[in-house]
């Protein structure tokens, strides 16, 4: 028998990648606000799968929550 070794490892997702200007505060902010709603990786929260979800809201969805902000 001829037996090989595959390495099988997790599958890619395919992914982009993003560069904004934003406030200073703001990655932190991001940060702890995904860790706080459970996006979480490692022991910091995952900014990227965040935004994905904030993405996949409904325009209207993300007016009436920018419209509902604390100051």
């Amino acid at each position: 028998m001829n037996w090989e070794l595959v390495s099988v490892g997790r599958p890619k997702l395919e992914r982009d990648t993003l560069r904004v200007r934003v406030d200073p505060h703001t990655p932190n902010k991001l940060k702890k606000m995904a860790l706080e709603l459970g996006f979480q990786w490692g022991n910091n929260g995952n900014t990227g799968k965040f935004l994905d979800a904030i993405a996949l809201l409904s325009v209207e969805n993300v007016k009436k929550l920018l419209e509902n902000k604390d100051d």
